[in-house]
């Protein structure tokens, strides 16, 4: 409706919509509805006695009473929209005013939603496909007001590098793919660009096991779909599109009853993931957002990309662009098996990321191969390996044709004893910064000659080595 669909009964439509916000499904207070439970009656919001008692659905009487609160919360607000077109506006309030049971289960304590039991007292688990983490960004409908329960724009964007950073978010499942497009609504557009970038790379590839999720209806591809066209609707039931960063030059999308195709161009995209400006149809667009209509009429959307941060529609000043040279290069693991299907694919080595990390199935010494493209001038490299699995000996190299190398630097015995008390240990592996005289080289290698676990002092059994990051600098 929100959308401008019609050819439908919008009073039955309503009258649907509403019997299943107000009227509990048989045996509500019998069963507790758990996953794939026998005997059960029609299923329409399960708990919902206790939600229209209490405000949230009673932990200790249905099964996955967390995620249902948010999501009955969430689907009040879409039954209001159905009502204010039905022109029902007395229950249009009421459903708004109840779609604020969200805020029941911030536990503003922990900064986190959590699950009630009937009493009210905090109840444990209670998620379905996620956890706290993910289901605290499960207000679709008010993320304005999710954003003040969290402290305000600076605190809840900061609270979203930790989400990311701490590996929460889950993108084998669907309550995680809008986590990325929230940025957007805290003022930081340019990390929405980046986080769906690097979603889109790490979880979408050629080939028989390229997606990391279970698809379910058409879900992991839709999202690859939209946000390939650089718009994602954070919100479906209403008309609104978040914009991220489009992947291609050019799509051309042709929409049904619109007398003419809508455009995208993104010249550079496939390099340039940032948004420098963006317009419709010749007018500038300045907020990170569009509407269903707007694109409907079709036309021109042009972005324009840039390599590095840009403050477009941005309500702080973004970072300048990473200086690592061989941030997002071509990578290669010589002399070992990928961990890919642990989720550590020697890419992380080079995306930015320290809370992500490279790492072999091997137990042999592997080595990292970056080409960075062209010939670089670079005097400077970083090599960020993991506390406990870290390479001991090993050198630096540089070369014009990735055959012949030149030894820049050389590492005897990388350990050290920084932080190593927090795990309970007295060596452990160490980040070093390895400086020398300007070269000129295209191809550049940690060749790694032995490595070692901090926790026995010899490389341990069933896997290799772990590198957070690799950096390669000019000045």
């Amino acid at each position: 409706m929100a959308k401008g669909f019609t050819g439908f009964d919008r009073d039955l439509a309503y009258e649907a919509v509403r019997k299943d916000a107000m009227t509990p499904p048989d045996k509500d207070t019998e069963l507790d509805y758990h996953d794939r439970q026998q005997g059960t009656p029609a299923e329409a919001r399960a708990g919902l006695t206790t939600y229209k008692q209490n405000g949230w659905v009673a932990a200790d009487h249905t099964a996955e009473a967390g995620s249902r609160t948010l999501d009955y919360a969430y689907e009040d607000w879409a039954v209001a929209q159905v009502a204010q077109k039905a022109g029902k506006h007395d229950d249009a309030d009421f459903f708004l005013k109840r779609s604020k049971n969200y805020k029941n289960l911030f536990n503003s304590s922990t900064g986190l939603m959590q699950a009630h039991n009937a009493d009210g007292s905090w109840a444990s688990g209670g998620w379905t496909e996620g956890n706290e983490w993910v289901y605290t960004l499960d207000v679709l409908h008010d993320i304005p007001g999710l954003i003040d329960l969290k402290g305000g724009k600076e605190e809840f964007a900061s609270w979203l590098d930790s989400y990311f950073a701490g590996g929460h978010n889950n993108r084998t499942n669907e309550p995680s793919h809008h986590a990325a497009y929230l940025y957007d609504y805290a003022g930081q557009p340019w990390k929405t660009q980046e986080r769906v970038r690097r979603i889109a790379k790490e979880n979408y590839t050629n080939s028989p096991d390229g997606l990391s999720g279970n698809e379910d209806a058409g879900q992991m591809s839709a999202w690859y779909v939209l946000s390939s066209l650089g718009i994602y609707p954070v919100n479906p039931a209403s008309d609104q599109y978040a914009i991220g960063t489009p992947f291609f030059d050019k799509a051309v999308l042709h929409l049904g009853k619109a007398s003419r195709p809508l455009v995208i161009s993104a010249p550079g995209a496939a390099t340039k993931p940032y948004v420098q400006s963006l317009s419709l149809n010749g007018h500038s667009i300045t907020e990170p957002s569009l509407s269903h209509a707007q694109l409907l009429r079709g036309g021109n959307l042009k972005f324009t990309m840039n390599s590095a941060p840009q403050a477009w529609a941005a309500a702080s000043t973004p970072p300048p662009a990473d200086p690592n040279l061989a941030h997002d290069k071509p990578v290669a693991m010589l002399n070992g098996t990928p961990a890919n299907d642990w989720n550590h694919p020697v890419e992380a080595a080079v995306d930015g990321d320290t809370s992500t990390f490279a790492q072999s199935k091997d137990g042999a010494p592997w080595s990292l191969k970056v080409d960075l493209g062209s010939a670089t001038t670079m005097d400077r490299m970083v090599v960020d390996p993991d506390w406990e699995n870290y390479p001991k000996k090993y050198d630096l190299k540089v070369s014009t044709d990735g055959e012949n190398w030149t030894t820049v630097a050389a590492e005897a015995d990388s350990g050290g004893t920084a932080d190593c008390a927090a795990h309970g240990l007295t060596t452990c592996g160490q980040k070093h910064a390895y400086a020398f005289r300007q070269v000129r080289a295209r191809y550049v290698l940690l060749d790694v000659d032995s490595w070692v676990s901090a926790r026995t002092g010899t490389p341990a059994t069933g896997w290799g080595w772990a590198l957070r990051e690799f950096g390669v600098y000019d000045g």
